[in-house]
């Protein structure tokens, strides 16, 4: 299963050069599509485990402020059939125990933050500041006759490490629209 997802409709944004901007989003939706056959094909996934793709970006609704995108590649597996490792750590876990049912899941994402007003230069008090979210996270899901309980982990980078600018301002130059300053 490929999953493609897209960022909600804010209003209050510059305008895009919509042409730009429309064969921009295709050949992501196109580029994803095609990098999650070609993981499906060669992963040795069973028919019960899921393979995502995630993206969010504001760029299909015209907007540029506060969570403005994400990428995700995250996979789950089938019931029991996660990484042994990732399993022995789960039910290491508080209400995870060595009977349940596990789903496994790992991903890999990264995610853009930005004030209001992506020209300025100063800090805009009361905004949401410029951020970047590298990270990879590990999760468990299990489930016995009584409950279901989930658990996740993420390891990442905030900050200039994680290549937010560099991410958002190449995209800025491909569909035409203004540099962020942050």
């Amino acid at each position: 299963m490929i999953s493609i997802i897209r960022g909600a409709i804010v209003d209050g944004m510059p305008a895009y050069d919509k042409t730009k901007k429309t064969r921009f989003a295709k050949r992501v939706a196109a580029a994803t599509t095609c990098l999650g056959w070609i993981l499906l094909s060669t992963s040795q996934a069973t028919a019960d485990s899921v393979f995502n793709v995630l993206i969010e970006n504001d760029v299909f609704s015209n907007t540029d402020r506060h969570y403005t995108s994400g990428v995700m590649f995250n996979y789950i597996s089938g019931i029991n059939e996660g990484p042994r490792r990732l399993q022995k750590l789960g039910i290491r876990f508080p209400g995870i125990e060595p009977d349940d049912a596990m789903h496994v899941s790992v991903s890999l994402g990264h995610e853009i933050y930005t004030p209001t007003n992506i020209v300025a230069t100063q800090l805009l008090e009361d905004d949401r500041p410029y951020a970047g979210y590298l990270y990879l996270a590990t999760g468990f899901t299990t489930q016995n006759k009584d409950e279901t309980e989930s658990w996740r982990i993420s390891f990442g980078l905030v900050g200039p490490g994680a290549r937010a600018e560099v991410i958002q301002n190449n995209l800025h130059r491909a569909i035409g629209s203004d540099e962020a300053m942050g």
